[in-house]
């Protein structure tokens, strides 16, 4: 009977728990892709960059405009975002926070990576503005 319940929770991921705090402190001497999910595991999505393509069914974010994605991600370096070529890869991760289990403030660190697979800067979600201690990695 839960046989389906064994075999979904045997096939997630194992990850470091860490918030995003420490996750910060960690990309500034990580230098690779690599490096990237050694440390923080795989991401929970790869996507490619894109702005203002209503076609993009890959990341709803890659519909809205260039705008949209900075008014909601802290970058860095700033301005990074401006920067960003239309293909740059991202790799996705999910960090959450919340006394309810059931609704817990979430949001995303997106780590950016060149051709080369060299780490080019990270943004993440404003939504864990000022609970990077407390949000852990999903």
């Amino acid at each position: 009977m839960f046989g389906w319940l064994t075999a979904a929770c045997a096939s997630q991921p194992t990850r470091p728990r860490m918030s995003l705090s420490r996750a910060l402190q960690l990309l500034a001497s990580l230098g690779t892709a690599a490096d990237v999910t050694d440390k923080l595991g795989e991401p929970d999505y790869r996507i490619k960059f894109n702005h203002d393509d209503r076609t993009d069914n890959t990341f709803l974010r890659n519909r809205e405009s260039l705008d949209n994605w900075k008014e909601g991600l802290i970058s860095n370096p700033i301005g990074l975002i401006d920067t960003l070529p239309i293909g740059t890869k991202i790799l996705g991760y999910i960090f959450e926070y919340g006394p309810l289990v059931l609704n817990p403030t979430r949001g995303a660190l997106l780590v950016c990576i060149d051709g080369n697979g060299r780490v080019i800067g990270w943004m993440y979600s404003k939504e864990l503005v000022g609970i990077e201690e407390k949000a852990g990695l999903k």
